[in-house]
């Protein structure tokens, strides 16, 4: 996943049939709205203002103290603001199933958006628990490459072609890397979404030892939709489609099974 909790502007093509909810806004004015709903979680929300094409998208301007209200399943709930544009609520925390909708007044505007979770993916298993990995980097000699192992394959049930990606975290609280080169190594990764029912993780994926969560998310077409936009940044807006209402950004939520497994030498 290009990164969980960062929105990556929604590019889709938009007509009166489509049942997404996403539409055209292109006032440079409204805000952008950064959420994404985890089953289990707290509720969070980012708030900001777009950033031209030929600004620094990573230093955006906030939108700070406002009163955001989510509603749970219509019963309101008046979110927490913390700093840097981020509301939220720990308290209530996310469940499946349930219909969560963003309200708050910006300029005079009502901003709106709508999401339902996902309910928690079902079947979810793996050809193993734990992978043995070699370390690697440094050049082997003549006769000396290590064997590598197979992938590891998960499975899961779709049966109606929804949209589900792997995500893997490293918990190990001191990092061991596996190779030698470094270079963009992070304890987090994922994989695009895909409407199939199988994905595997090769040995070159995981880049330290240890204990890692692999989580199965169940994802929203909005959320599949942002890696279809890869040529479009965060927070770079040119003309986007989103599914808010009055504002650009992404208002989503997902649903979340997880597996363990253990990287070893």
């Amino acid at each position: 996943m290009k990164k969980l909790f960062l929105y990556i502007t929604l590019i889709l093509i938009f007509d009166s049939c489509n049942k997404t909810g996403v539409n055209i806004v292109s006032n440079m004015n409204l805000p952008v709205v950064e959420s994404y709903l985890i089953a289990g979680g707290p509720i969070v929300v980012k708030l900001s203002l777009p950033v031209a094409v030929n600004e620094d998208a990573t230093n955006p301007t906030y939108i700070n103290d406002q009163k955001v209200i989510v509603y749970i399943n219509d019963v309101p709930t008046t979110l927490n603001y913390i700093g840097n544009g981020i509301y939220q609520d720990t308290t209530n925390l996310v469940k499946e199933g349930s219909t969560y909708k963003l309200n708050f007044n910006y300029n005079g505007t009502n901003v709106t958006a709508t999401t339902v979770v996902p309910i928690k993916p079902s079947g979810f298993t793996a050809s193993a628990n734990t992978i043995s990995i070699p370390q690697f980097g440094n050049g082997f000699t003549p006769g000396s490459a290590p064997t590598f192992p197979s992938p590891i394959v998960y499975n899961w049930t779709n049966n109606d072609q929804s949209y589900y990606f792997l995500a893997a975290k490293c918990i190990e609280p001191i990092l061991t890397s596996i190779s030698s080169d470094t270079t963009g190594n992070r304890p987090r990764f994922s994989r695009p979404p895909t409407q199939g029912n199988t994905a595997s993780l090769s040995f070159y994926s995981f880049p330290y030892y240890g204990a890692y969560h692999i989580y199965l998310y169940k994802a929203n077409v909005e959320y599949a939709a942002l890696y279809k936009s890869s040529g479009t940044n965060s927070l770079n807006i040119t003309n986007p489609i989103t599914n808010v209402q009055n504002g650009f950004g992404i208002f989503t939520s997902l649903g979340v099974d997880s597996l363990n497994l253990v990287v070893t030498k």
